[in-house]
């Protein structure tokens, strides 16, 4: 039931996206007060435009929110299969969606002072002298932080030769 529901949504979200659904809810509308005269703008002429515009709205909560969850599993994946393609991207970040709020700012606090380290040794020297300043230290973060800034550096070379 789950697979027709989701074939369904998919469907109503299509066509409901068209131009010619916001057409054809305009004409509806105007339909409607057109009729208005001939039920002497009763309660009950009201009271069908009330409901039927209630229950729509009613449905359409439930096939927006199904689309919107499959577009955002949808885009967390390729996120998730860039950052595990990026060498220089920390896999931590890899389905932080799933984390709590406190989680999440820690994470932000954390990448945040990595960050500001790594924009003071940029600022402070020339990129060979901090690729040499950090194979001395040791850590293999800020190697491999040098190493992806040099192959990105040459990549960009590339592309304004190519050009």
């Amino acid at each position: 039931m789950n697979e027709d529901f989701a074939k369904f949504a998919r469907f109503i979200a299509v066509q409901c996206g068209h131009s010619y659904a916001f057409v054809a809810s305009v004409v509806l509308v105007v339909a409607w007060l057109v009729t208005g005269p001939w039920f002497d703008w009763s309660d009950t002429w009201q009271l069908i435009a009330n409901t039927v515009t209630t229950l729509v709205t009613f449905c359409m909560v439930f096939i927006i929110q199904n689309s919107q969850n499959r577009d955002t599993l949808a885009m967390q994946m390729k996120l998730d299969e860039l950052i595990a393609a990026t060498d220089k991207a920390s896999n931590r970040m890899q389905q932080i969606e799933d984390k709590n709020e406190a989680e999440l700012l820690r994470l932000r606090e954390s990448r945040d002072s990595a960050n500001a380290v790594h924009c003071e040794d940029v600022q402070v020297a020339p990129q060979q002298e901090v690729a040499a300043s950090q194979s001395e230290e040791g850590s293999e973060d800020r190697q491999r932080d040098a190493k992806a800034r040099r192959i990105g550096g040459n990549r960009n070379r590339n592309r304004k030769r190519q050009s």
